[in-house]
């Protein structure tokens, strides 16, 4: 369930924007680049740092603009990445991917002038659902996403086409975890549970939920039933998991995987 906040209590609580800075980083540098032809076939791709500076600049400041945030935290990916261990496929078929022009000086220019957050081994979305889902008696954290797998995380979102924030309890998350375990998601290579798409999988947890079967259960079961195992969920559900607060130990980077049931 979304529920929409048109207001909220204006010096009561810091408006925190928590942004997926490897979505702005990205498209900041690809956008900056540009294609010379130089005659007799030879072409050279081109990018000026200024303006990618820029790009990335008026995407923060629209962002904070436009839902009143009174500080940002940036945050992007480790290199290390701890799916990779538990599962040498997770986006393996991205290995040669060309990053951006101007995609380290980018970054370190973002570092050098925002706010950020890297979590040792752990994603970008891993860091925004830690910090997301943290109590604060002073901070009110809003994710910054376009990235559907943060919709697992309950708690504040921010729309931009509404230019709205939102809010997605506790239940809804679970519903989308459990969702996303069973499709699973070709762009990051974890396949999920065969024939499965989200309607399927929204029908097969929506009858879970009216027969008063637990979620997890649910879906172990349509893992089974395509003669797969528990194991099998298990792995794919680990990789789907955007972690929360409580599920990463920030002094010893030990991540706490999940085992089953939410």
């Amino acid at each position: 369930m979304r529920i929409y906040l048109i207001c909220w209590e204006e010096g009561i609580m810091n408006r925190v924007a928590v942004i997926d800075a490897d979505i702005f980083l990205y498209k900041g540098c690809r956008v900056g680049e540009r294609e010379v032809d130089w005659g007799d076939e030879q072409w050279i791709l081109w990018s000026d740092l200024n303006n990618v500076k820029t790009i990335i600049d008026d995407q923060i400041s629209l962002v904070v603009e436009q839902m009143e945030a009174d500080r940002l935290i940036l945050c992007f990916s480790d290199k290390a990445n701890f799916r990779k261990e538990i599962n040498p496929e997770y986006k393996a078929h991205r290995k040669g991917d060309r990053k951006p022009m101007c995609f380290l000086p980018a970054l370190a220019y973002c570092k050098d002038k925002y706010p950020y957050q890297i979590f040792p081994t752990l994603e970008a979305d891993d860091t925004i659902g830690i910090i997301g889902t943290t109590p604060s008696k002073t901070n009110e954290y809003v994710i910054v996403s376009d990235d559907k797998d943060l919709l697992t995380i309950p708690g504040l979102h921010w729309d931009k086409e509404l230019k709205l924030v939102y809010a997605i309890d506790k239940e809804t998350a679970d519903f989308n975890f459990y969702a996303q375990t069973l499709v699973g998601d070709p762009v990051d290579n974890y396949k999920g549970c065969p024939k499965v798409g989200k309607v399927t999988a929204e029908k097969i947890l929506r009858k879970a939920e009216r027969e008063g079967q637990d979620l997890w259960s649910a879906v172990v079961e349509t893992y089974e039933k395509a003669h797969m195992t528990k194991e099998d969920a298990l792995l794919n559900a680990r990789m789907a998991r955007i972690l929360r607060n409580g599920e990463y130990n920030r002094q010893t980077h030990e991540v706490n995987l999940f085992e089953g049931e939410v």
